[in-house]
């Protein structure tokens, strides 16, 4: 295993983790020069048991707190997913109807972890 971080252009070790598997690769992370937050590739398959099924992106707001991503499906449903800023932790909360107004009450609302999301 290596146990060296790349160096950057100015000279400095970049952040890494380890792999969470058998071989514990050490891998350099992605962070944006602007905001300096951890860069992420993920995505977000269908599935039987996947909340987001069937839903398109709404909207997208940091106010600076959290993250808000609001997702809406075809019938006007709607799931909020809330990401606090500084911890990371991630909360949704859901609705069946007039996803605009609960949008812009998105403070307000009531979040739940994933477990908890009907």
């Amino acid at each position: 295993m290596d146990e060296r971080t790349k160096i950057d252009v100015n000279q400095e070790h970049t952040i890494a983790g380890i792999t969470y598997d058998s071989n514990e690769d050490i891998i350099n992370l992605n962070v944006n020069p602007i905001n300096k937050r951890l860069r992420v590739d993920a995505s977000i398959s269908g599935n039987d048991n996947d909340i987001f099924d069937g839903y398109g992106l709404y909207a997208v707001l940091d106010d600076g707190t959290n993250l808000y991503i609001c997702y809406q499906n075809k019938d006007d449903k709607w799931i909020i997913t809330r990401i606090n800023d500084t911890t990371g932790i991630v909360t949704y909360a859901k609705g069946s109807s007039d996803t605009a107004t609960n949008w812009t009450n998105r403070a307000t609302l009531t979040y739940n972890d994933y477990a908890h999301t009907s």
